[in-house]
């Protein structure tokens, strides 16, 4: 299917005039060989391998947005997601294609579960959306919508661009193209799946790691104000408690919050590996912490941006470059009273 696929967009490509897909330039072997070590034990679809054996990706430069990146970039992307922003993404999508703040993923194989299907995402707020049932189908349609003249040529500046699908037609038959493909496996009819982590398939989370315990709350064993009393004494405590998120203030390593449940309020560092279920500013969580002796109290951080705002107003921008400063120092650059390891929704 794919092999077919390919070979048609290729011939569509030179039917149009337009310049022509090019092979590969790398030795792509040994590249798939890499990228499948580094996925291990989820793979690449046998689609994916083949597209890139025979096809540099970025020679695509007639088809849909966003457009197809190359393999190195792909992998480095999905590393990115996977090390430095856990719950953002599943493991199991893999950046296809991504252009302007837009990915297409194709979902990897994992074992026991073949992927393939091809979902567009947008990053926070976006859902993820089925667009298509594999590559072989994506490549296809792009096929035919060349070969019935939707594409149109401009020239400026005597250079010659391309505009793919210049009446917006494509979504409309990758709708149609798709609803005859359905079910597909792991994903059932469903077309759009919420970015909520809580809501992802079980195959998603099942790749990602993530179980029962993970996932579900198994009951505080302590609260914050018996933490802060034992610590207050001088020995580290530690415990489960539940409670909700005051402030947050977040960064690629993590996330600084103040939690409150009612018998205290706790400043509490999120590494970025605990971050997969939250934290969220104003939902309840369960979390398991571990409170250094002597706490300190959470950090001034609503003074600061206060600052940072009324000296904006007031087009001081040096004071609410100062007061930047101070809120990133307050929040990155103290030591927070406790630290979680885990993280668990309420809600």
């Amino acid at each position: 299917m794919i092999d077919t696929a390919i070979d048609r967009l290729t011939a569509a490509y030179a039917s149009a005039g337009i310049p022509p897909i090019r092979p590969p330039s790398t030795d792509m072997d040994a590249l798939i060989a890499q990228v499948n070590a580094t996925l291990h034990p989820l793979r690449l679809p046998q689609q994916l391998e083949m597209l890139w054996r025979r096809v540099d990706p970025t020679s695509l430069t007639v088809a849909p947005h966003p457009a197809l990146t190359a393999p190195e970039i792909a992998l480095s992307t999905w590393v990115s997601h996977r090390d430095d922003f856990p719950g953002m993404t599943p493991q199991l999508l893999f950046p296809v294609c991504y252009e302007s703040h837009s990915f297409l993923f194709v979902e990897l194989d994992s074992p026991g579960q073949a992927g393939g299907a091809l979902l567009d995402w947008a990053f926070a707020g976006c859902a993820f959306t089925v667009v298509a049932a594999n590559l072989a189908a994506y490549l296809d349609l792009m096929a035919a919508m060349i070969e019935l003249g939707e594409v149109r040529e401009h020239r400026v500046l005597g250079r010659v661009h391309y505009e793919f699908d210049p009446e917006g037609r494509w979504p409309e038959y990758q709708e149609a193209l798709l609803a005859r493909a359905l079910p597909l496996p792991g994903l059932g009819d469903r077309v759009v799946l919420d970015e909520d982590v809580r809501l992802w398939p079980a195959h998603w989370l099942a790749a990602d790691g993530v179980t029962a315990q993970d996932r579900y709350p198994q009951g505080a064993t302590t609260t914050v104000g018996t933490l802060l009393l034992e610590a207050g004494d001088g020995a580290e405590a530690s415990g489960t408690i539940q409670a909700r998120v005051v402030s947050l203030v977040g960064s690629g390593d993590g996330a600084r919050i103040t939690v409150d449940d009612g018998t205290g309020t706790l400043d509490v560092w999120c590494p970025a590996p605990v971050c997969r279920f939250g934290p969220v500013i104003r939902r309840a969580f369960e979390l398991d912490v571990r409170v250094r002796p002597y706490p300190s109290a959470p950090p001034e951080l609503d003074d600061a941006h206060a600052r940072i705002v009324r000296d904006a107003m007031e087009h001081d921008l040096g004071g609410a470059q100062e007061a930047v400063v101070e809120t990133y120092r307050l929040a990155f650059e103290t030591p927070a009273a406790a630290e979680a390891t885990a993280i668990r929704p309420l809600d």
